[in-house]
């Protein structure tokens, strides 16, 4: 089995995204995803968004998931390009410093059905209610993976999204069938016309499944057909979510990576 380096992203992240591209609609920011709703304000510095936003984010829930502490401790910028694989120079280290600006300018709010809401910062730092949804909710992702794919912000967010849910599936009924139109309102913001949405929704399908060949999804009609399938980090294990997410943490703690599947299998 291959080893790989493995980060956290905490599932609310996963099932409602940043924008694509700078967002200047709205002040405010808001995505649905079942009982979920994300709600991000822009306070003066501007939305957070793509692919760099992304990247930090994660950067930070690892770091909190690994070390377990809410505090935020930022590389300086030419680390942080060197952990991003960026090749630090004007360009990359004033766009990593924007989305730094933005993300700690914001206000990015998490609200469950029938729960209370609950901010992912507070001041500097992750909010103890955010650290309390990590902690329960951590998913692990093969940065590798979804590094190589970070040209195409679509084919990254549905790689995020597979991972994560394809694995939850449940064994009785081990498949979900989701309007393209729903996946659309996940995952095609910024696309205005649906036929564009569909044809990029294909080929990054074509592009998850280099790196996840185990995924198990496929386009019928105008529906999306989910089928249960092994998580793509598993440590050589499988086993719910939870348990793949507690065996990845603990690989990591003591050797620093963990076992990716060698190869595409159902359960």
């Amino acid at each position: 089995m291959e080893k790989r380096n493995v980060w956290f992203l905490a599932a609310a992240f996963i099932e409602c995204n940043l924008p694509h591209s700078d967002y200047t609609e709205s002040p405010i920011y808001q995505r649905r995803n079942g009982s979920l709703r994300m709600t991000i304000i822009n306070n003066g510095a501007g939305m957070p968004y793509g692919v760099y936003a992304r990247l930090l984010l994660m950067h930070i829930m690892t770091d909190a998931t690994i070390k377990q502490t809410p505090e935020i401790d930022l590389p300086k910028i030419r680390a942080l390009c060197r952990l991003f694989s960026l090749t630090s120079g004007s360009k990359a280290n004033s766009l990593l410093l924007d989305q730094i600006k933005r993300l700690f300018d914001c206000t990015i709010t998490l609200k469950y059905d029938g729960e209370d809401a609950f901010d992912l910062l507070d001041g500097a730092n992750l909010s103890n209610a955010f650290m309390a949804h990590l902690s329960e909710s951590a998913v692990p992702v093969d940065y590798d993976a979804y590094s190589a794919m970070r040209r195409s912000i679509i084919s990254g967010d549905l790689f995020l999204w597979l991972s994560h849910r394809l694995p939850q599936i449940r064994k009785d009924k081990p498949l979900v069938t989701i309007p393209m139109v729903r996946m659309k309102e996940q995952f095609g913001s910024s696309y205005s016309r649906h036929i564009d949405f569909v044809a990029a929704f294909t080929d990054a399908i074509k592009t998850v499944k280099i790196f996840y060949p185990a995924a198990n999804v496929q386009i019928k009609g105008g529906d999306v057909m989910l089928y249960r399938s092994h998580p793509h980090v598993f440590a050589g294990l499988e086993g719910e979510p939870a348990t793949v997410a507690a065996t990845a943490l603990a690989a990591i703690r003591s050797n620093g990576s963990v076992h990716l599947a060698p190869k595409a299998a159902n359960q």
